[in-house]
């Protein structure tokens, strides 16, 4: 009898253990998607603003604007394909700021008096922009992926 118990006993915490194992191994894959898809955004937002700054040194239209079109279509795509952290980029105003960033980006210097000055062109804007959205993104993959949590 007693060994009929040690048994099962055994059985239960091998398939416990088992199920904590591979509870840990989903929640350490998650947080590895989670840092692939910040790394992937982080880094395609430093390309894209680089190339802007590139094609569109200042307020005039850009020299190449599929050279500008494409680089901004390559990051809006990653903003909006994103698959584990699309609900905190959506809460924390990241998609917001990047919206903000691409009026900039297309604004046109013959629309000035309608559009918000906030939106102006301006590289030193422009910078500050991605500066703030870079940090925010940052902070969003510290919260999510480095802070320890039980």
């Amino acid at each position: 009898m007693v060994s009929v118990v040690s048994l099962i006993v055994g059985l239960v915490g091998v398939f416990l253990g088992q199920m904590l194992s591979r509870a840990n191994e989903h929640y350490r894959w998650r947080l590895d998607q989670k840092k692939a898809e910040y790394r992937e955004l982080v880094d395609l937002l430093y390309d894209a603003i680089t190339g802007v700054e590139r094609e569109r040194p200042g307020l005039e239209l850009p020299k190449d604007p599929q050279l500008l079109d494409n680089a901004i279509q390559k990051l809006a795509r990653v903003f909006a394909d994103r698959i584990f952290i699309a609900k905190r980029l959506r809460e924390s105003g990241a998609n917001e700021q990047w919206e903000e960033m691409k009026k900039m980006i297309y604004y046109d210097p013959d629309l000035h008096d309608v559009v918000s000055k906030n939106l102006h062109y301006s590289r030193t804007g422009l910078e500050t922009k991605e500066k703030e959205l870079r940090a925010r993104l940052i902070e969003l993959a510290n919260e999510d992926i480095v802070a320890f949590r039980w």
